[in-house]
C-alpha cells in the first residue's frame, strides 16, 4: 500500500506503527477503519495509546451535531463520561439530539446557568 503525502493523513505517522498508519491512509481514502489509536499519542491509558472502535470520521460527523446542541447538552455530555458511562454510546445518544437544536435553544437549554457570586463569609 502506499504512503499518502503528509498533509492527507488524518494520524501522525511519527507516533504510528504500520498497522495504524494503514488504518489513517484506508480513512483518508474514506475507508471505515475497525479500530484506530488516539493522534499524536494523546489519550495514553495507563502509559500505552488509547484505542477506539469509533473511526475518525464518525467522531467528526459526531461532534459536528453535539456542537450545534450548545454548551449546557455538552456540558452533561462530559458529566456522564466522567461518571464512567461508554464514550460511543454517550457521543451516539447526544448526537441523535441534533434534530431538536432549534426547540432546545428556543427553551434555553443550551446554555449554562450563570454564575453565581458566593458570599466569602464563613458560618
Amino acid at each position: 500500500m502506499s504512503e499518502l503525502p503528509p498533509n492527507q493523513r488524518s494520524i501522525p505517522a511519527a507516533h504510528a506503527d504500520l498497522g495504524r498508519r494503514q488504518a489513517a491512509a484506508h480513512e483518508a481514502l474514506g475507508v471505515q477503519t475497525s479500530a484506530v489509536s488516539s493522534a499524536a499519542g494523546l489519550g495514553k491509558v495507563n502509559g500505552a495509546p488509547a484505542v477506539t472502535t469509533i473511526p475518525v470520521t464518525r467522531i467528526h460527523y459526531l461532534a459536528r451535531r453535539i456542537h450545534l446542541l450548545g454548551e449546557r447538552p455538552l456540558a452533561e455530555l462530559f458529566i456522564e463520561l466522567a461518571a464512567g458511562r461508554g464514550l460511543h454510546g454517550v457521543l451516539e445518544r447526544y448526537a441523535r439530539l441534533a434534530p431538536a437544536a432549534d426547540f432546545i435553544r428556543a427553551l434555553g437549554g443550551d446554555r449554562l446557568p450563570a454564575p453565581r457570586a458566593v458570599n466569602g463569609e464563613r458560618r
